[in-house]
């Protein structure tokens, strides 16, 4: 049977209330860091864990995905080797850091790269002794102690990060801070999570389950690298760190309404939807019921953000910051048609179509690197920001094709948003 009303909504309810917290929390820490680190210090970090993540990315295989999607998920043999590749991923990682620091450094002209990303590379490995126990919260939506979890173990960073901060005002101590809050969400995750005991093993059959469901996710997850970090990587490069450092500030608050609807769409969404495809099998009717629940309040919040970014911007940051209030404005224009586009991005890989999915991102970065150039071109910083926001209206049209071809796109609950969007534009453009 699918997943019973009251599990939905207890599911559903503990995401959001996890998020909002989350955010809140994220939200706080970022402003007493702003007072204390200059805005070249978020952009350089911006742009390490960019490159770190583009490395998990590279050498991803869906782990947790199939810990939550296949049949047999809860098996232990099947966890125990989902863990195992977690391991052997980590320490590729770890070396891959090592090995790629030299070169980026002399990429982006930044010789303190050279030191900074091996250290946050340990990152990933610490991180790959973490239990699997936590998927399988996933898999069965006992979202409960998964939040409550993530929110302690979030707590505890950002503490970190402020305390290295005052008493170390320099990129040293979020890249330390995040060292250390790694080890300590790793040893707490077997403290309250028991049911794994770590140990190192392959079983042949899992190997292949994963293996299977994995090579999709592979390119899909290294294109959704690029599809979703080519900004920072772009303006990294492109202009000063103090302006990636703007961006990335204007980026996290256009970004949150976006990110709650992944994060509903990722936790609930993709297990419900992989087992109404596992039992029953996906239809728009399904489909609309979860996506209408989304859409519809978080782009009303996308929407206030865009009316209200200069007022927010200004009285929250110091005025070095204060750019980031039209950046803000464009940015949350343009996730209008993201949260259409990510609530239909579970579908691919619940249905196991997850090649599909790794054609439609590679689409979108072709559609970002166009947009990109002719921005450049036309509107140097200005421009990128601008095309950036353009980059899902572009989009959306090309997924909704191939959406349409299994009777699964909804038009009379998109359209009305698409067309609030060029409206939108219309009015910036304008202002």
């Amino acid at each position: 049977m699918v997943f019973s009303r009251s599990q939905l909504v207890s599911g559903t309810s503990w995401t959001l209330v996890g998020y909002a917290l989350s955010q809140i929390i994220r939200f706080g820490g970022n402003l007493i860091l702003a007072r204390m680190l200059v805005p070249e210090i978020f952009g350089f970090m911006s742009l390490v864990y960019t490159l770190i993540q583009g490395m998990e990315m590279f050498s991803d295989l869906g782990l947790g995905p199939s810990i939550i999607q296949n049949q047999k998920g809860d098996d232990p043999k099947f966890l125990k080797t989902a863990w195992s590749f977690q391991l052997i991923r980590g320490a590729f990682i770890a070396f891959l850091a090592c090995v790629l620091a030299y070169p980026v450094s002399l990429f982006y002209g930044e010789s303190l790269i050279l030191y900074v990303l091996p250290v946050v590379g340990l990152n990933s490995l610490i991180a790959s002794f973490n239990t699997p126990i936590l998927f399988s919260l996933n898999r069965h939506l006992k979202m409960k102690s998964l939040v409550l979890f993530d929110l302690f173990t979030q707590i505890i960073g950002i503490v970190l990060a402020i305390s290295f901060a005052y008493k170390y005002p320099t990129v040293w101590a979020l890249v330390l801070a995040t060292l250390v809050y790694c080890i300590i969400r790793l040893f707490l995750g077997y403290i309250f999570f028991r049911g794994f005991k770590p140990s190192f093993g392959i079983d042949p059959e899992a190997k292949a389950e994963i293996f299977n469901y994995g090579k999709g996710i592979f390119f899909s997850t290294f294109l959704g690298y690029f599809s979703g970090q080519i900004d920072i990587l772009s303006i990294g490069y492109l202009f000063s760190l103090t302006t990636l450092g703007i961006y990335s500030i204007s980026l996290n608050l256009a970004k949150a309404p976006l990110e709650i609807c992944r994060a509903l769409s990722t936790k609930i969404g993709f297990p419900w939807l992989s087992k109404v495809h596992r039992e029953e099998g996906v239809d728009t009717e399904r489909l609309f019921q979860m996506r209408s629940k989304i859409v519809i309040p978080f782009i009303a919040i996308e929407v206030l953000l865009v009316f209200i970014s200069a007022p927010l911007i200004h009285s929250l940051y110091l005025p070095t910051f204060w750019d980031a209030a039209w950046m803000l404005k464009w940015l949350g224009i343009g996730f209008i048609p993201g949260i259409l586009n990510q609530t239909y991005s579970i579908v691919w890989l619940a249905i196991g179509r997850t090649k599909t999915f790794a054609k439609l991102l590679a689409l979108h970065i072709t559609i970002f690197i166009i947009l990109l150039i002719f921005g450049y071109q036309f509107g140097h910083e200005k421009g990128v920001i601008i095309a950036i926001s353009l980059v899902e209206l572009f989009y959306y049209p090309v997924q909704s094709i191939l959406l349409h071809r299994h009777k699964l796109w909804q038009p009379k609950l998109d359209l009305p948003f698409i067309a609030l969007t060029l409206a939108l534009i219309a009015w910036a453009a304008l202002t």
